[in-house]
């Protein structure tokens, strides 16, 4: 029997770190992020992808803090450090 692996999600090196004022955050990169995030970016909803990409109620509710430009910018730079395109998941390079 297969036994799934575990995640490495909470890996240092596999999370996008960002501060919002003063306060430090972070979020799993998105090949490292729930299948719920995937599929979201993968329909092209960015915000949406990177909102459920939070593992933290606090950080999720920071993200909703943010005016819809500081959101943009924020997803712009979690999607260039996660290294995918609109349309492309991570697992679609192994294919």
């Amino acid at each position: 029997m297969f036994e799934v692996p575990k995640s490495k999600r909470s890996l240092k090196a596999n999370r996008f770190p960002f501060k919002i004022g003063t306060k430090s955050h972070d979020v799993p990169l998105l090949k490292f992020a729930p299948v719920e995030a995937t599929l979201l970016w993968e329909q092209g909803r960015d915000t949406a992808g990177l909102l459920a990409c939070c593992d933290k109620p606090e950080v999720e509710a920071a993200l909703r803090t943010l005016d819809s430009d500081q959101l943009d910018a924020l997803s712009d730079a979690w999607i260039a450090a996660s290294r995918v395109s609109p349309g492309e998941s991570e697992s679609s390079d192994d294919s």
